[in-house]
């Protein structure tokens, strides 16, 4: 099947994981919730964060395999990818046992680390879920690189097929666990078994269908490649520190300062901030390899070209919805989860206004790295991680959950709005102010989207399942309507209702 069917049936089955997520949270988080309690859930959202800080220890090696397979497959075909695969497997197998000791010394004083926040009982259940958490990561370093191997051949349909089956059969299992009577330790370890065996089924394909090459032997030679990817990668790791930051930081600073109830909380508005970035990288994550290939025969107007085409498709994505978190948001988790979770709702707003510019142009990050020019990014995102680390723990204490929200608002609408895109500007040479205009655009879209529901919640205020049903319904029309008619040009409606005819007439 040729790269363009891969990509587009990639993005499509990208989409389905997301809805079926959606809706898996949907039943899901409720149950978990109930089952668990507010305090061991905030345990289990606690522990999975602070683990979540050993994949810091890749160093930003995985988002550099692609580029250096592409270059070494370039120059030397079939040796160049075995070297780069056996450099790659050697350097996560390294990394794998690293991972692992840090995270057993962890376990080990995790009694002494948080005794001062929690009792003996909820330590215990710390320490358990910090040991399979551990092990879990420590394999998933390199087992990765199969995974690594099948993108970077753009075979999207199997990779995201397998995300797909992995999201359909883990909550049927967990949810069976948890009506059997089983807590949050069963849980991970339940997760641990499936993320394993995903793992391995990316490992039979990459050997028997894509007959994946690898070579232990290493030569003088390789010293200098591995040099040069080490530091290649530095710039990487700089950047995955901040968005662990922006990511994970929050639950830590909140579990630390006000307790694990307030941590389930937050976590149900952040939990949605994330589907927001997986409908972004839906679409920009299938162009990489291509991305790479472009920037290796330098056709810059041809990236351009890409660059605002995902911007245009993600922005219609995202802005919808955007739309349905501002207006329909606060009714959705009253009606989802219960009273005493309405500053979630606070908290998510915060967390997807700030994404929404740099989640739209995240194809940009691809041809920064491909261009070997990402380490004015890196330096950036020091400013970020600082910045927002410092004004979150400041309004945590004054102002309780929403300052951590905050602190992430301010550090990324300035660092990722402002800084990023004069040096994309100015520097890659992204058609920058093209992008705005198509942003302008769909803004405006969905301020009067926005509008329409806004009244439409005056005029119902009562919150139930059928209501929030139609107003759904209605922000799609009216924002489909508006979009079409505001942020796309005559020409293109003509070719998008072409487009049509000729799929009714099939």
């Amino acid at each position: 099947m040729s790269s363009n069917k891969q990509r587009f049936i990639g993005i499509l089955l990208s989409y389905v994981t997301i809805f079926v997520s959606f809706v898996v949270a949907f039943i899901y988080t409720p149950i978990c919730i109930r089952n668990l309690g507010q305090s061991e859930n905030g345990l289990l959202v606690f522990s999975t964060s602070i683990v979540s800080y050993l994949a810091l220890l890749s160093f930003g090696l995985g988002s550099a395999y692609i580029r250096f397979l592409t270059r070494e497959k370039r120059k030397s075909s079939e040796n160049g990818e075995r070297k780069i695969n056996g450099i790659y497997l050697i350097l996560f197998t390294l990394v794998g046992v690293i991972a692992l000791i840090t995270g057993m010394v962890l376990v080990s004083y995790s009694d002494n680390l948080f005794s001062f926040k929690y009792g003996p009982a909820d330590l215990i259940i710390v320490k358990r879920l910090l040991f399979l958490l551990v092990i879990q990561t420590s394999l998933s370093f390199p087992l990765s690189i199969f995974e690594m191997y099948i993108n970077a051949n753009e075979k999207f349909i199997f990779s995201k097929s397998l995300t797909l089956l992995s999201k359909i059969i883990s909550p049927f299992i967990l949810i069976a666990l948890l009506f059997l009577g089983y807590k949050s330790v069963a849980l991970t370890l339940a997760t641990f078994i499936i993320t394993i065996f995903i793992y391995i089924l990316e490992a039979v394909y990459s050997f028997h269908i894509l007959k994946i090459k690898i070579a232990f032997k290493l030569t003088k030679d390789d010293l200098g490649l591995i040099k040069e990817l080490l530091i290649f990668s530095s710039f990487i790791f700089l950047n995955t520190i901040v968005d662990q930051v922006n990511t994970q930081t929050d639950t830590i600073i909140i579990g630390l300062i006000i307790s694990a109830e307030a941590v389930t909380i937050y976590n149900v508005g952040r939990q949605f901030s994330a589907y927001f970035v997986l409908l972004s990288t839906a679409i920009s994550s299938v162009y990489t390899p291509k991305i790479h290939n472009l920037v290796e025969v330098g056709k810059i107007d041809e990236i351009n070209e890409i660059f605002i085409k995902v911007a245009r498709i993600q922005s219609f994505v995202m802005f919808l919805v955007f739309c349905g978190f501002l207006s329909l948001g606060k009714e959705f988790i009253y009606l989802w989860i219960g009273p005493g979770y309405e500053i979630a709702y606070y908290v998510l707003i915060l967390l997807t206004i700030a994404s929404i510019i740099p989640l739209t142009q995240n194809v940009g990050i691809e041809v920064q790295r491909a261009m070997n020019k990402h380490k004015f990014r890196a330096i950036v995102y020091i400013i970020i991680a600082v910045l927002n680390v410092s004004i979150s723990i400041i309004l945590c204490y004054s102002i309780g959950m929403i300052g951590c929200a905050i602190g992430t608002f301010i550090a990324t609408t300035i660092g990722q709005g402002l800084l990023l895109n004069i040096y994309n500007y100015r520097v890659i040479k992204l058609d920058i102010p093209r992008y705005f205009r198509y942003f302008i655009k769909a803004l405006i879209s969905s301020a009067f989207s926005c509008l329409v529901i806004l009244g439409l919640n005056l005029i119902f205020p009562d919150y139930s399942f059928l209501d929030f049903l139609i107003k759904g319904g209605v922000l799609v029309i009216v924002f489909v309507f508006l979009f079409l008619l505001v942020s796309i040009s005559r020409d293109e409606r003509k070719s998008i209702g072409a487009s049509w005819k000729k799929l009714l007439k099939r």
